[in-house]
């Protein structure tokens, strides 16, 4: 393979690469606070803290979606996972708020 050849297979990948972006997200809550919400991003589950008055911090979500917010719950001694919300993600999106009502 030529040193041309590994270039161009280098720059093809970082444009690729740099085309699946992280969406960065705010949650606020509609009515009340929210502590036990959580979604996974990167194989690690991510607590998220959504209030009534604020918006929380900001959280990264890398993956292709559908961004999945669960909550968990003990179901016969083990930890289940029960699903919140399933939201789609447009392509192209970076910035987003996200408002939690039940």
């Amino acid at each position: 393979m030529t040193i041309s050849r590994i270039i161009s297979l280098f720059v093809v990948m970082l444009i690729s690469i740099s085309s699946m972006s992280a969406v960065e997200l705010r949650f606020v809550n509609w009515d009340g606070e929210e502590a036990d919400l959580k979604f996974t991003n990167k194989g690690k589950t991510v607590t998220i803290r959504a209030a009534e008055s604020t918006l929380s911090p900001v959280y990264s979500f890398d993956g292709p979606g559908p961004l999945v917010l669960f909550k968990e719950a003990m179901v016969e001694g083990k930890t289940v996972r029960q699903t919140a919300a399933t939201l789609s993600v447009p392509p192209g999106l970076t910035h987003a708020i996200v408002v939690v009502a039940a």
